[in-house]
C-alpha cells in the first residue's frame, strides 16, 4: 500500500507488469500506523478486518480471512482486461470481456474471476444510476450530474451506460442546469481542501461561490458553510503549525480578519 497519487502508482504497475493488487490511501482513510513493519489484513467487502505488528498476527485468523478470499492476481488470458480496468477504460475491458467469454477459451478460474469483473462494472452502473434517480427526486441536479458522468465517460458499452449518457446530454442543455453543475463542482472542490485541511483556500471558494452562484443549491450551502468555518477561527489555519492543529483552528499567529 501506499500514499502516492493513483496516476503514479498507474504508472509503475504498468512499467514493472504488477500482476498483484496494490492500494493507495492516506492516513484519514484508517490506514495509520504507529510502527513499521505494520500489517493490515481486508476481507472481501473491502474492510480492514485485522492490523497490528505481523508477529502478533494469529494463524487462526489468517486462514479465517483466506477462506473467502478472491485471486490475488490476474489470472491467464486476461491481462489486457486488467490493464483496462486498471487504465479506468471500463467499457472497453467490459466489451472484451465478452469477446473473450465467447471465445470460450479461458480457464474455469478466469472465467470466474472475469466474470466477477463484468459484473462489478454493472452493479456501478446500475448503483450511480439508482442514486441519480434518488438525486433527481430531492432537485439536487450537481449529484445526478456526478453520478451520470463516469458511467457515461468510463463504462460505455456497459449495460445501462447509453441511457445514463443520453439522460447526461439532455441534463447539460439546460444553461441553469450547468449553472448548477458548476457550482456543485466548486464546491466538491472546497470540500477536497478541507479534506487536506488547507481551510482558508477552501472559505476563498465558498466565499466567492456563495457571492457569484448564491442561487444555485451548492451556493446557498457554500454561505453556511463558511459563515461556520469563520465562527469556529479556520481562516488562516496552518496544517504545518503545532499550536493550530493542536487547537483544531488558526492560532493567533495565523489567525486571520474576515
Amino acid at each position: 500500500m501506499t500514499g502516492e497519487k493513483e496516476e503514479d502508482v498507474a504508472a509503475f504497475i504498468e512499467e514493472r507488469e504488477v500482476k498483484y493488487p496494490m492500494a493507495t490511501s492516506y492516513y484519514s482513510d484508517g490506514y495509520d500506523h504507529r510502527g513499521i513493519p505494520h500489517c493490515y489484513l481486508v476481507d472481501i467487502e473491502g474492510k480492514i478486518a485485522w492490523r497490528g505488528h505481523p508477529a502478533e498476527l494469529k494463524e487462526s485468523k489468517l486462514h479465517e480471512l483466506l477462506a473467502k478470499a478472491k485471486p490475488a492476481y490476474v489470472l491467464a488470458g486476461l491481462e489486457e482486461v486488467h490493464r483496462m480496468r486498471i487504465g479506468e477504460q471500463h467499457g472497453d475491458a467490459y466489451q472484451l470481456g465478452k469477446k473473450l467469454l465467447e471465445q470460450n477459451a479461458l480457464s474455469e478460474g478466469a472465467q470466474t474471476q472475469l466474470k466477477g469483473w463484468m459484473s462489478k462494472a454493472e452493479w456501478f452502473v446500475e448503483t450511480s444510476v439508482t442514486e441519480a434517480d434518488a438525486a433527481e427526486k430531492e432537485g439536487d441536479i450537481y449529484l445526478v450530474w456526478a453520478k451520470l458522468e463516469p458511467v457515461a465517460r468510463l463504462y460505455a458499452g456497459v449495460p445501462g451506460s447509453d441511457d445514463a449518457k443520453k439522460r447526461l446530454e439532455t441534463l447539460n442543455e439546460s444553461k441553469k442546469n450547468r449553472l448548477e453543475i458548476e457550482a456543485g463542482q466548486q464546491f466538491a472542490e472546497a470540500k477536497r481542501l478541507e479534506g487536506e485541511q488547507d481551510f482558508t483556500a477552501a472559505m476563498e471558494i465558498y466565499k466567492e461561490l456563495s457571492k457569484r452562484k448564491g442561487r444555485t443549491r451548492a451556493g446557498k450551502t457554500a454561505k453556511v458553510r463558511y459563515r461556520e468555518m469563520l465562527e469556529a477561527g479556520m481562516l488562516g489555519f496552518d496544517p504545518r503549525c503545532t499550536y493550530c492543529k493542536a487547537g483544531g483552528s488558526a492560532c493567533a499567529s495565523h489567525a486571520r480578519k474576515r
